[in-house]
């Protein structure tokens, strides 16, 4: 399974660059419509993933259920090891 999963992400060659301003400016955005308890970490991860248009993957619940409003790219670990199996 994993084998396939590095083998599809290549994580050697993966880089995004996005402004800081912009990344947080997305945050902001999110927590101002969303009741949810602030996770800079995870809402950084977020907003990165639906600004290149890719798969966050994420073990947090509260961001699986609440965040799929503002983008629908979410997986759980769960849905990641079904997808690879």
């Amino acid at each position: 399974m994993w084998k396939g999963f590095i083998l599809d992400i290549s994580p050697l060659y993966t880089s995004v660059s996005q402004p800081l301003e912009e990344i947080y400016e997305e945050i902001v955005n999110i927590v101002v419509k969303l009741p949810i308890k602030r996770r800079v970490t995870n809402l950084e991860h977020l907003a990165i993933a639906k600004k290149n248009n890719l798969i966050f993957v994420t073990g947090d619940k509260e961001i699986i259920e609440k965040c799929r409003k503002f983008y629908n790219k979410i997986w759980s670990y769960n849905t990641l090891r079904r997808y690879y199996e």
